[in-house]
């Protein structure tokens, strides 16, 4: 599978999500109930088959289930993205998102590096 497919593929995780919709509940309805978010599963039952079991497995395992290569490498993948969250805090482009970011107003309820306030979320 290609890291296209398989990232659009995982939209739909996020979704159910979204919807709070348990990827067991959303796999024995076969789509997102309409009053909880959008129809996703509904449009594709193959990738609604591959949501479904990725979400399974993702939710049935644990850190320690996990072969050491993989926690190692997941390990540094966590490390990375810190390092170019706290690398990228300094430019100007991040100043001025987290800016208009704060100017839009909301109740503050995502936490972001170098942020010292709780930015509003989508």
């Amino acid at each position: 599978m290609r890291r296209r497919s398989f990232l659009k593929a995982s939209g739909g995780l996020i979704a159910g999500a979204a919807a709070q919709v348990s990827p067991a509940a959303a796999a024995a309805q076969g789509t997102v109930a309409a009053d909880k978010g959008p129809d996703i599963m509904k449009r594709d039952l193959q990738a609604s088959s591959l949501v479904s079991s990725i979400a399974e497995f993702v939710h049935g395992t644990g850190f320690g289930d996990l072969p050491d290569t993989i926690r190692r490498i997941a390990r540094q993948h966590v490390l990375d993205t810190i390092g170019c969250c706290l690398a990228a805090a300094r430019l100007e482009t991040s100043r001025s998102l987290a800016s208009y970011l704060m100017s839009e107003g909301g109740t503050g309820q995502a936490t972001a590096i170098s942020i010292p306030r709780q930015l509003p979320a989508p």
